[in-house]
């Protein structure tokens, strides 16, 4: 995995989507009944990084883009840096809005899924999944 340095252009109050699947272990179901995405939506155990987008540079039906029934959450940025994570702009020609949210080097998967939880319970709702639409 390449270092990946913080990109000083996105701000702190920049919002970040992330696309939450339509799957059981990405949605939390809290003790009022309410949901949250799980912290699984703020893990990848293969890079360790996870893709999000850049709000200011799309549009939900972008994001979700060929995944009618995912969902879409926002988080600030601020959250995942406060926890010690770059926020990387990773465009590619079919979405200038890709981003990533990267660990520091080194960190723990115990750390990581610590990280995860933080994030996803900062995370609002902007589209529910499918499975959790009325």
């Amino acid at each position: 995995m390449p270092l990946r340095v913080d990109d000083p252009t996105v701000t702190d109050d920049a919002l970040l989507w992330r696309r939450i699947q339509n799957q059981p272990s990405w949605v939390k179901a809290l003790p009022d009944w309410s949901i949250r995405p799980s912290s699984v939506a703020f893990l990848d155990n293969y890079t360790n990084e996870v893709s999000v987008h850049l709000a200011e540079l799309t549009k939900p039906e972008n994001a979700l883009q060929g995944r009618p029934d995912d969902g879409l959450t926002e988080i600030m940025t601020s959250c995942p840096r406060s926890l010690g994570h770059a926020i990387v702009r990773d465009p590619t020609e079919d979405d200038p809005s890709h981003a990533l949210i990267c660990p520091p080097t080194g960190t723990s998967k115990k750390n990581r899924k610590s990280d995860a939880r933080k994030m996803a319970g900062q995370a609002n709702w902007l589209v529910f999944p499918a499975s959790h639409r009325g």
